[in-house]
Order: structure tokens, then C-alpha cells, then sequence
């Protein structure tokens, strides 16, 4: 169903539950990314630059990609809202080309 949010406030605060879940959610795989990259780069040999240095390079780009996924999970529709484009019908090719992108 498609419930529209009344009052500011409430608007404000839907955006900033969503933001904070997608970073949440961005902090928790990066995590994980991190300490799999890690453990891989410690038993193989793979360059020579060192692990940790490496593992934060996954970690951070799997944490930007996923914020912003999020974040446009949650802008581009209400973009497209203001618009008078349909969100439901637009958003999904417009996300999946900007999370291609990044």
C-alpha cells in the first residue's frame, strides 16, 4: 500500500530512520568484507601490499556502495515524487544504474 507521510516532521524522521538503517547496514558488511578480505590476504600472498591496507580498500568501497544504494533508495523516489513521475516504475532502473555506476 502506498501511504503518504503527513507533516514535515514525519517526513524528516522517515529519512533520517532510512539513512540510518542504510548505514547501519553499510557498516556491518563493510565490517565483514574487511575481516574476510583479511583473512584471505593473510594466507595468500596476492602483491605486494599488505593485508590490512588491502582489506580497508574492500571495506570502505563496499561501505560507500551500499550508503549509497541507500541513499538513493530513498531520495530518488521522493525526487521523482516531486516530479509527478511514478516512483514505483522509475526508481528501480534509475538505483540499479547509479549502484552499477558506483
Amino acid at each position: 500500500h502506498n501511504d503518504k507521510l503527513e507533516g514535515r516532521d514525519s517526513f524528516v524522521v522517515h529519512i533520517f530512520k532510512e539513512i540510518m538503517i542504510g548505514a547501519v547496514n553499510s557498516l556491518l558488511i563493510a565490517f565483514l568484507g574487511f575481516v574476510i578480505a583479511f583473512i584471505f590476504l593473510s594466507i595468500t600472498a596476492v602483491g605486494n601490499q599488505g593485508a590490512v591496507s588491502m582489506a580497508i580498500v574492500v571495506g570502505t568501497s563496499l561501505f560507500g556502495g551500499m550508503f549509497i544504494s541507500a541513499a538513493c533508495g530513498v531520495f530518488i523516489p521522493i525526487v521523482l515524487d516531486k516530479f509527478k513521475v511514478d516512483p514505483a516504475v522509475a526508481s528501480g532502473p534509475i538505483i540499479s544504474t547509479i549502484n552499477d555506476l558506483f
